[in-house]
Formats: structure tokens, C-alpha cells, sequence
């Protein structure tokens, strides 16, 4: 039997013949959204891109357009794919390689390409991680696109059981009820609380135990937290909801005014329980006081994602609660090294 080796060389020289090939700039945003919302009409997917969302996600920190992505221009100037690798953490055990080929692009060998240049880009983190670390490469697909699975596993990923899914509720014209505090709790929201140090803290707890979790700085970590919740396209103190024993956050739900792919939906950010406080109906309340809190400034339906395979049992919190699942995004990885487990996987 004849071994097929792929040669990345080769490939670049070919499709140089076709296509412009080179890192994204903040001014290709717009070619970028047509792209992706491309790929996702193709599979029947949900959810608009926005060019200012997409520079928002660009313009991270900590995060390198120009050394972590790669797109293809016809020469007329459209994209038609783009691959990233996102791998920021400061301990970065699972990249994360993410991208898109337009569908009128597919089956040219783009996205195998696309693959194996992240793929050889990620082994980057080798000089950034601890010695004796295991290393993970990550991919994800939503679940609808067939030809990505088949990607995947001819690249030697392989499907982790893990499914992210969006979580809906369509609300009638009844009012959701305003649930009150629990006994010996108080509902306090940021404009009132005013400290968003406290308000990371809390939901870094409620995380600790979250798959795919890694223990990093506090003052790392809230400053790429505050650089995505604290944004002013986002930011709503009004719609931040938590319930507090005395001075403790115990549960909390960080609203915003609208899910930036579906702004017709109300969209619960963040909702988290610390684990001395868990079983005790409290996320339910927090979830609860945003379906009411969303409805009085009119919107119909509220969105969130999770980890269908949390840890903790949310997905079934949020079903309990009348949300239904509209989409699932499935992942996949490969083990590049083996080593010890530094990030959370139950």
C-alpha cells in the first residue's frame, strides 16, 4: 500500500498560482463576515457576522492578527478562507485552530491546507508551556457541517464527546416572574455593586471546575476578561444580576442587551454559581431574573451557550427552565505530546 505524504510546500506554490495568500488585516473585517456567514448559510446554520464584530475579536489584547492568521483572496480581493490559531493563554496546553472556506472553495484542498499550516504554527506553544505538559491541538465544528468531521479525522483528530450548544427560550407576552432573593440573599446588580474585580472573582471560582479551565494569573486573567465583558458595545451594569450572602457573590447572570449574532435575542453572557452554593436552586434563580429582566426591555427570546457537557449540569438546568438547544458546536483534538493534565477535564 503507497503512503500518501503531504507536502505543504508544494501545496503553497499551487495555490500561489490562484489566490493571494497572506495574513488578515483589521481592514479585511468586512470581506471576513461574508465569509463566514457564507459558510454558515451553506450548512443551515444561525446567527449573522458583523465586520465590527469580528475586528472586536481581532483587536484582543493578546491576541496577533498578523502573526496568527492566515486568508485567501481571489484576485479580485474576496476572502475565501481563514484560519487562525488561538492560543493567548499564558499556559497554552489546548490551542485552539479555528477557521472557514467558502462554499464555493470546498473540495479544492484549501481546508486540509488550512489545517496543516495551524497545525505547524501551534507547535509555537512547545517554548511556552511547562516541560512534563500534555499538549493538545483543538478544533471544533458546528454540528451540521459534515465535511468538517471528515476533515477532522483524515487530519487525526478525533471527536472529545464535548458539544457547545446554544441554548434558546421563545417567551410569550406573559411576563417571565420576577423570582425574589432567595432567603438570606440579596439581588444586587454592577451599577449598584460598582466592583468588577469582585464580579471576576466570583465567576473564576464558579469556573474553577469547568472543563478546558487553566490556573493563570488573577491579574492575567481579569484583564482579558474586562478587555471582552467590560466593552462598552457590551457592557450593561444595569443587567448584571447577582445574588449576595452578606458581601459574597454567590450566583450571578451578566446580561447583554442583545446576542451580537441574533440581535433580536437577549443574551446571558456569563451565569455562574460558586460551588459552596451549588444545589440549592440559585443559578435557576439568576436565569430566571434575566428571562424577566430581558423581557421588560422587549426582547422575545434569550440566548445562551454551554458545555453540553458540563461538568456541573447546567445544559440541564437551562432545559429545566424551558430552554431548548438551536445549535450544537461538536470538538475534536489531537494529543501532540502526552504529558500531565494541566487544565481541567473532570
Amino acid at each position: 500500500m503507497t503512503t500518501i505524504i503531504y507536502d505543504h510546500d508544494i501545496q503553497t506554490k499551487q495555490f500561489e498560482k490562484l489566490f493571494i495568500i497572506r495574513p488578515a488585516v483589521l481592514d479585511d473585517a468586512e470581506k471576513a463576515a461574508d465569509l463566514f456567514n457564507a459558510a454558515s448559510r451553506a450548512i443551515g446554520a444561525s446567527g449573522i457576522e458583523t465586520a465590527e464584530s469580528i475586528r472586536f475579536e481581532w483587536s484582543e489584547p493578546e491576541y496577533d492578527l498578523a502573526t496568527s492568521s492566515l486568508a485567501f483572496f481571489t484576485p479580485d480581493g474576496q476572502m475565501i478562507a481563514f484560519q487562525e490559531v488561538v492560543d493567548y493563554s499564558t499556559i497554552p496546553v489546548r490551542p485552539r485552530l479555528w477557521g472557514h472556506v467558502h462554499p464555493d472553495y470546498w473540495g479544492r484542498g484549501i481546508g486540509t491546507y488550512l489545517v496543516n499550516w495551524a497545525e505547524k504554527l501551534a507547535h509555537r506553544v512547545f517554548d511556552r508551556v511547562p516541560a512534563d505538559a500534555r499538549v493538545v491541538f483543538t478544533v471544533g465544528r458546528n454540528a451540521k457541517n459534515r465535511s468538517a468531521h471528515d476533515l477532522f479525522i483524515a487530519n487525526g483528530y478525533l471527536p472529545t464527546g464535548q458539544a457547545w450548544q446554544k441554548m434558546l427560550i421563545d417567551l410569550d407576552e406573559t411576563m417571565p416572574i420576577d423570582p425574589p432573593a432567595p432567603d438570606g440573599l440579596r439581588w444586587v446588580t454592577m451599577t449598584e455593586l460598582n466592583d468588577t474585580r469582585k464580579a471576576y472573582s466570583a465567576h473564576r471560582e464558579a469556573f474553577r471546575d469547568h472543563r478546558g479551565f487553566v490556573e493563570e494569573d488573577f491579574e492575567v486573567m481579569y484583564k482579558r476578561w474586562s478587555a471582552f465583558m467590560l466593552d462598552e458595545k457590551y457592557f450593561a451594569p444595569d443587567m448584571w444580576y447577582m445574588l449576595m450572602d452578606g458581601d459574597a457573590i454567590v450566583a450571578y447572570a451578566f446580561n447583554w442587551r442583545e446576542n451580537d449574532l441574533n440581535p433580536d435575542e437577549g443574551y446571558v453572557a456569563q451565569l455562574g454559581v460558586t460551588k459552596a452554593y451549588r444545589g440549592r436552586g440559585y443559578g435557576k434563580a439568576v436565569l430566571l431574573k434575566s428571562f424577566h429582566e430581558q423581557w421588560k426591555r422587549g426582547k422575545r427570546k434569550v440566548s445562551l451557550y454551554v458545555d453540553g457537557s458540563s461538568l456541573t449540569g447546567a445544559n440541564k438546568l437551562y432545559m429545566n427552565a424551558g430552554m431548548h438547544i438551536a445549535e450544537s458546536y461538536e470538538s475534536y483534538e489531537k494529543e501532540m505530546r502526552p504529558g500531565k493534565e494541566y487544565s481541567q477535564q473532570g
